[in-house]
């Protein structure tokens, strides 16, 4: 491969840039992940060789390996002995102990999160939602179903359900199209600080393959959690269904004393 076809290749043309705080292999990680992210690195591509694009990007060896391995642990890179690095589709990458929304989440790695309002609407819980809510039967609820996108890639299908009892019944007039629902919650004096939370695989059906523009069957994860404020208080249940090859979990576990 030629230089100019190898510039060509990696889209980029000109180091970083220098100023602010931020390190330079962050920036470098940032500059990759949208990159990859929005298709201009092709998923399942090589990347051009570490020496041209620490040439074209300015930086040393050390400091691209660094941003290299963020990327792997982002799901973004998986590297081949002897053979480079090559891009895969992009993932929301989590990790215990970090309660974080979907909007902040995504913001971190580098993506622009988006999300399609597919049905909100004021009810009354169900008996399952007023258990894990800690209301009434009766109580009113805001339902809101989105579908999550990195820029225009749906990723994920998320529900929500909050109590309007414990907040401001105006959150229900939120435009969550561009709103974050945690933030809002926050707004109202409900900050979300923890969360019980669980992960199981299945299949998708056709609506969910329809809206992640998957395979009918397809594997999906499925995480539920409910979501707990400064107070304890339940403020928020759900759960979102991934498109299985967007989503990583990864924990580091500790051996017991049993």
């Amino acid at each position: 491969m030629t230089r100019a076809a190898a510039s060509k290749a990696s889209h980029l043309a000109e180091p970083i840039s220098r100023d602010g705080p931020e390190p330079a292999y962050e920036k470098v990680r940032r500059l990759l992940a949208t990159e990859i992210t929005t298709g201009r690195i092709r998923a399942g591509s090589r990347l051009v060789p570490e020496r041209i694009l620490c040439e074209q990007l300015g930086v040393s060896r050390v400091t691209l390996r660094r941003a290299l391995q963020n990327l792997v642990q982002q799901g973004l890179l998986t590297p081949s002995a002897g053979r480079g690095w090559y891009a895969t589709p992009g993932q929301l990458s989590e990790s215990p102990g970090a309660l974080r929304s979907f909007t902040a989440l995504a913001t971190e790695q580098g993506v622009k999160p988006r999300a399609r309002v597919l049905s909100r609407r004021v009810r009354r819980s169900t008996a399952g939602e007023a258990e894990q809510l800690s209301v009434d039967r009766s109580e009113r609820v805001l339902a809101l179903e989105r579908l999550r996108l990195f820029d225009d890639a749906p990723v994920a299908i998320q529900r929500s359900v909050v109590p309007l009892s414990r907040l401001a019944a105006d959150i229900a007039k939120v435009d969550f199209g561009t709103a974050s629902l945690y933030a809002a919650l926050e707004e109202r004096g409900a900050t979300p600080t923890h969360a019980a939370y669980a992960i199981e695989a299945d299949a998708a059906d056709h609506r969910v393959a329809n809206l992640l523009d998957i395979a009918v069957g397809a594997p999906v994860l499925i995480t539920s959690q409910t979501t707990y404020d400064q107070l304890g208080r339940p403020v928020e249940c759900g759960r979102i269904t991934y498109r299985a090859d967007r989503y990583r979990f990864h924990a580091t576990l500790a051996a017991g004393t049993g």
